[in-house]
């Protein structure tokens, strides 16, 4: 399990793309629609999310009794960033962008 939370300006660091392409590791981070929704991030699909301490504990525990959820959500992720979130896919965005201009 890999905890996050999101940085000012409501964005996903780059931690949380590795954690995501890795196919090893549960995001846990914090509850940031603004920060997440828009990389398509669906909680308890792509992450599991949490408001407060005692809830990031409770789920901790929660996927560390439950393998087969846990192992769901990280192969979940990891769909989403061969998909949606590597190099290529940026680089194509960025070529769209340069084309606008």
């Amino acid at each position: 399990m890999w905890l996050s939370t999101s940085e000012e300006g409501d964005t996903a660091g780059t931690r949380t793309y590795e954690v995501l392409v890795s196919g090893r590791a549960l995001l846990l981070c914090d509850r940031n629609p603004a920060a997440y929704a828009p990389l398509g991030i669906v909680d308890g699909k792509h992450a599991v999310f949490f408001n407060t301490t005692e809830e990031l504990v409770r789920l901790a525990r929660f996927y560390s009794e439950h393998e087969g959820r846990r192992k769901r959500i990280v192969e979940n992720a990891r769909q989403l960033a061969l998909t949606r979130h590597l190099w290529k896919h940026r680089a194509v965005q960025m070529q769209q962008i340069v084309q606008t201009m």
